[in-house]
């Protein structure tokens, strides 16, 4: 089982000083390798939604090869802190969940929140937006944005971190969190049921 995690800085892992972000932390959690997971974090920072949708099928496709896999996105943090336009991110959002439902199971997760009050309102309105959309195409999706915006450890992990990216400890709670989504965990442990 191959696992690749697409989205931005927050993917990454930016100001996690483990280095391991969420998707490390749920394949260290959850003990994929000890099943055969590997797990690709493929976020990069400042990627929008826009970027990702033009380099991810490729990205996929070389790690895949003929193992079964699994296609998690988590993304929005970049487009909200570039003004991206909603219509434009929703656009490049439908059409990468749409295609990659077609090739493996697919999972989304709205980005978390920011510090920043106007952007945050921005992040929260393309939050929204997307899950309607992962829902309209019958992929799996979790409201990870409201989860962590109502979490007092998260709140207080980003605003030890930059604002934007929280210290380790809210990379912890992040996984934390995840880790309790079935879907998710059955992905990590080898049995995708999407």
């Amino acid at each position: 089982m191959i696992i690749c995690c697409f989205g931005d800085s927050t993917t990454l892992g930016i100001g996690d000083g483990q280095g391991l972000g969420w998707p490390g932390r749920l394949a260290h959690d959850l003990d994929g390798a000890a099943r055969g997971v590997g797990v690709y974090n493929l976020g990069v920072r400042a990627d929008t939604s826009v970027n990702i949708s033009a380099r991810w099928q490729a990205e996929a496709q070389a790690r895949f090869k003929d193992n079964e896999c699994g296609l998690i996105f988590c993304f929005g943090t970049a487009d909200a802190a570039q003004s991206v336009p909603l219509g434009q991110s929703l656009k490049a959002g439908q059409t990468m969940l749409a295609q990659a439902r077609e090739l493996a199971p697919t999972f989304f997760l709205t980005p978390p929140p920011m510090g920043n009050a106007e952007k945050n309102a921005h992040l929260h309105k393309l939050a929204d937006a997307l899950l309607q959309t992962a829902q309209g195409l019958g992929v799996e999706r979790f409201d990870l944005y409201s989860t962590l915006n109502r979490d007092e450890a998260y709140r207080a992990a980003m605003q030890r971190g930059d604002g934007v990216h929280p210290d380790a400890a809210g990379y912890d709670r992040m996984a934390e969190i995840l880790e309790g989504w079935t879907p998710l965990r059955a992905l990590f442990q080898g049995n995708p049921q999407a």
